[in-house]
Formats: structure tokens, sequence, C-alpha cells
């Protein structure tokens, strides 16, 4: 399995014996090339559902972590499988598309589920799955004394009850993982298809790659 690491600033990857360069397709074709940018994003896509598998694996095995824990875990999926299917978003050009990954029927009907549960009440609250109501406790028929207090009353379904719930996510996420690694390697496999086509030469005047993390900086006070 190749490995990447820095050594004097420059990029190395490991894994390869008889590699003589590492270059970008990044300018493949002379722009943003499509075929590239979706491999880009089934990679994004596989890291997203990867992570998914993970913590619903930990969910099933460790059902006595705290409560905070356990639902900041759930959420967490949730939001992140439902990214890989956002077709709202200008983030990746390549969303994947539920009728791809799942058969008709009950997989697709999950997978709507979970996105539901993402944008009606994760993301967004739309009260899909809480209810919530303003009373007032009353007291004996006295000026002082019959309005006690007001209290706001908040009921959240516990999803994390459903014995089903991690379960159906779990799989979701580990047949979209599968989907993903075939697709992208059967799209990696066309490219280099494509590109042992190329002269040498040009092949050698790609440049070389280089990573940059964007940073959001923090904002700092103003003296």
């Amino acid at each position: 399995m190749p490995t990447a690491r820095f050594e004097n600033g420059q990029l190395v990857i490991d894994g390869y014996d008889n590699a003589v360069a590492v270059v970008d397709l990044g300018g493949y074709g002379g722009g943003r090339n499509r075929k590239v940018a979706h491999l880009s994003d089934l990679a994004k896509h596989r890291l997203d559902l990867a992570f998914v598998v993970e913590a619903t694996e930990r969910l099933l095995r460790f059902p006595s972590d705290p409560s905070v824990v356990r639902t900041a875990l759930w959420q967490s999926a949730i939001v992140t499988f439902a990214r890989c299917f956002n077709t709202k978003s200008n983030a990746r050009q390549l969303d994947l598309e539920a009728a791809k990954v799942y058969q008709d029927g009950l997989p697709r009907q999950l997978q709507k589920y979970v996105q539901d549960l993402r944008d009606k009440d994760i993301a967004h609250d739309d009260a899909l799955v809480t209810d919530s109501k303003v009373c007032a406790v009353l007291g004996p028929d006295d000026p002082k004394t019959k309005v006690i207090e007001v209290l706001f009353l908040h009921l959240n379904a516990d999803q994390l009850s459903d014995p089903t719930a991690i379960p159906n996510l779990r799989r979701l996420a580990q047949d979209a993982f599968d989907w993903v690694v075939a697709e992208f390697e059967r799209r990696c496999g066309l490219l280099v298809d494509e590109l042992r086509e190329l002269p040498y030469e040009q092949l050698t005047t790609l440049p070389v790659p280089t990573i940059q993390p964007k940073q959001y900086p923090h904002p700092t006070p103003t003296p």
C-alpha cells in the first residue's frame, strides 16, 4: 500500500520501486480536467464513507459510551454520509446517485430517510423528530399563585434507541464505500490507459504536486 510523506519540503510517495517522478494531473488537458476532478471527488467520498463506517462501528461496539459522545458520533455520521449525496453543493462536481449505488426499494428509502434527518433535523430545525411546547404551571386560584411558572418542554425522539438505526446506517455506508472504491479503481484504470498513449516528454512536463491545506483564520480582537 503506497504511503505519502514529506521529506526536505518535498512530497515523497513510497511503494513504487521503479518510480521516477510524481506529477500533478490537475492541469492535465490544459485546465480543470473533468475526469481528474471526478476522481478527486470519488476519493473524498471514500474518505467520508470510511469515517461513517468507523463511527457506526464504534456506536455498535460501545453502547455504554456517554450519551453526548454517542449523539455527537451519530449526528456527525449522518451529516458526513449525506454530504456524499448532496446535489445542492458545488464543492464536488460528482455527487453520488442513490439510483446507481443502491437497489430500488428499502435501500433507497433508507438513504432518503438519512438525507431527511440531515436536512430537517440536524442541519436545520424542521421539527422532524422533535416536539416542544411552552407551558404554564398553574396553582390555586389566587392572584399571586394561580400562575406559578412558565416552562419550556422539549422532547426529542431517541433515534439511537431504535435497534435498526445504527446497523442500517452502517450498511448504507459500507455498500456506498464498496461502490465508490470499485468506481474509483475503474476510472483510474481508464485514465492510466489514456495517459499511456501520451508521449513520455509530455508526461514529464506535468507539474510536481504541491499540497497546502487551506487555513480558515480565527478572528483576532481589534486593539
